[in-house]
């Protein structure tokens, strides 16, 4: 599944460097200001917000476009849309949660530790597939239906109760089947994990069945070091590829988490500021992309710098302009006049 919130094609990424003059951008503009009032005191919204906003002077009409229809779901289901960041935010607390041993170089610890992992994570993804039927239709953007209609073909039913019998069958409560042969020198070679199939079988077919013929069987002292050693190695030995892609699944469904919750934050941070600049008795609008598709033309009514408002605690006056096509316009007045403040305000 992809996410996809900020971009059509392509994931967004938190880690891209700020453009060069990004800390003149956050002075002249007040943009720490605007940061905070996005973040609500949350950090990590906070640091998406920071890079959002820095990192998109060279997006284009339609990435501005899609952003905004998306922005406009999130203003008409915000409480939805706060729902479905806690899921995302929620799968990521629950790992904190619990031990793994990702990377250790023993293939039943990260198996054990994956399936556990999973385990907890299908819960979460079994919330997604419960937004994606609640709330279809509600959405208008493509984003968000794009989003919705993975959670409903992804994560069916059907494909929910698969994962729950495979984790369950990777804890091995009816013992482990591991097939191999013999190499050079009598050693074992091309060990390969096994599913159990009498498992449909009644049970008392199963308590009386025995040992199949021509198997032979041992048991291990409850002293015998050496055998316990040599049994745990070929148990690793006969796991390790579920263990590795166990691991690789575990993984993918963090980042998938990772990723929803990094771009869903910057649009509750549009719904923060918008609640803030709400309160104070100020407008918001979604401007017109018609300048970066070739109509270059500025024009504004009651254009005000919200981080003024948001200093002051109140609404403030705001100006209009119209610059008629002609791409240049020179500010005069007064000192202390609002010059500066205007041009805020247009930044």
């Amino acid at each position: 599944m992809r996410v996809w919130l900020h971009y059509k094609t392509k994931d967004f990424e938190p880690g891209l460097p700020l453009p060069w003059n990004s800390e003149a951008l956050v002075t002249d503009l007040d943009l720490g200001t605007l940061f905070t009032a996005m973040a609500g005191g949350d950090e990590f919204l906070m640091k998406m917000a920071r890079v959002t906003i820095l990192t998109g002077l060279d997006n284009d009409a339609d990435t501005i476009a899609y952003r905004q229809d998306i922005l406009r779901d999130c203003l008409a289901q915000p409480e939805a849309v706060r729902a479905l960041y806690d899921i995302a935010v929620a799968a990521l607390e629950a790992k904190k949660g619990h031990w793994f041993s990702f990377g250790s170089r023993y293939p039943s610890s990260v198996l054990s530790s994956a399936v556990g992992l999973m385990e907890l994570l299908a819960d979460y993804l079994g919330s997604l597939r419960q937004f994606a039927e609640q709330f279809t239709g509600k959405f208008q953007s493509e984003g968000f239906r794009r989003l919705l209609s993975s959670f409903r073909d992804e994560l069916g039913p059907d494909y929910l109760k698969e994962v729950g019998i495979h984790l369950e069958d990777l804890r091995f409560r009816r013992g482990l089947l591991i097939s191999g042969s013999l190499g050079a020198g009598n050693k074992g070679i091309g060990y390969v994990l096994r599913r159990l199939s009498d498992k449909s079988l009644p049970w008392w077919k199963r308590l009386f069945a025995g040992s199949p013929k021509g198997v032979y069987t041992f048991a291990l002292h409850p002293r015998d070091e050496s055998g316990a050693r040599a049994l745990s190695a070929l148990r690793d030995e006969g796991i390790a590829r579920a263990a590795a892609i166990m691991e690789g699944a575990a993984g993918h469904v963090l980042a998938f988490f990772t990723q929803l919750r990094a771009e869903l934050a910057f649009y509750l941070g549009g719904l923060n500021l918008r609640e803030k600049l709400a309160t104070l008795g100020e407008d918001s609008c979604f401007p017109s992309t018609e300048a970066l598709r070739g109509e270059k033309r500025y024009s504004c009514a009651g254009l005000y710098d919200p981080c003024l408002a948001l200093n002051m605690n109140r609404r403030i006056t705001g100006n209009d302009l119209d610059d008629a096509g002609k791409g240049l316009v020179i500010i005069t007045g007064a000192n202390q006049g609002g010059k500066s403040t205007f041009l805020r305000s247009v930044g």
